[in-house]
């Protein structure tokens, strides 16, 4: 025999009316945002291993915009980079400039493409030193004008290339192609994959919010 009592069944209808009102959107809001803040975690572990990072600049760059605890229909959370060229490196991009830097301005061999360091700061664009000279000039000309004026670089056209070079003593090397105009970056996705590594935490994330909301309003009987 099935025994019902009025009372009981009264706190039931109150609890779910209180539960739909005041514990559920922060269980879910909470849930979305402890989903994306993981996410925001694998995204930067997927910059440091995906990259060559000579500071965490980059990882930093990627920022969480928080759930609101609007209607739940409503609640949204982002995960994103505020640098622009880290939508480069997720989706790629064909970049158009009048000075494409090689990977000796980076630091790295002379034989390695695509270069896949930042520009080393001395020889950033407006840091660097250019050699000023008469274009028209014979080559070594130049170059010895470069040194007698004690600059580190010197622009030179020569039969294949054309761009600005570095010069240490007898030794050249080019920093710098101004006959190129464009240079393709391919996809390096580090934003993407994080939808499959953070999926299966959800269940787990919105059971935890949950029942932290049931308890903190003291629902539906001891949890």
């Amino acid at each position: 025999m099935i025994t019902l009592k009025d009372d009981q069944i009264k706190q039931f209808e109150s609890d779910l009316k209180h539960f739909a009102r005041n514990a559920y959107p922060f269980a879910t809001r909470d849930s979305i945002n402890a989903a994306a803040f993981k996410g925001r975690e694998f995204a930067q572990e997927n910059i440091k291993n995906q990259m060559i990072n000579r500071n965490v600049y980059s990882q930093r760059s990627v920022m969480v915009n928080k759930a609101k605890a609007a209607p739940v229909s409503r609640q949204y959370a982002t995960v994103g980079s505020v640098l622009d060229y880290m939508a480069d490196q997720e989706f790629g991009a064909t970049v158009t400039d009048p000075m494409i830097p090689t990977s000796v301005a980076s630091g790295q061999s002379r034989n390695k493409s695509p270069r896949t360091r930042p520009v080393r700061r001395p020889n950033r664009k407006g840091i660097a030193r250019w050699g000023s000279g008469n274009k028209n000039s014979p080559v070594v000309g130049k170059i010895r004008e470069t040194q007698a004026k004690k600059k580190d670089f010197v622009y030179l056209k020569l039969r294949r290339v054309t761009g600005v070079f570095r010069v240490s003593g007898k030794k050249l090397e080019m920093i710098y192609r101004t006959d190129i105009k464009t240079v393709s970056i391919k996809p390096n996705p580090w934003l993407s994959p994080i939808v499959d590594q953070v999926a299966h935490l959800i269940p787990r994330l919105y059971k935890r919010s949950l029942v932290r909301q049931l308890k903190r309003q003291r629902l539906f009987g001891k949890l």
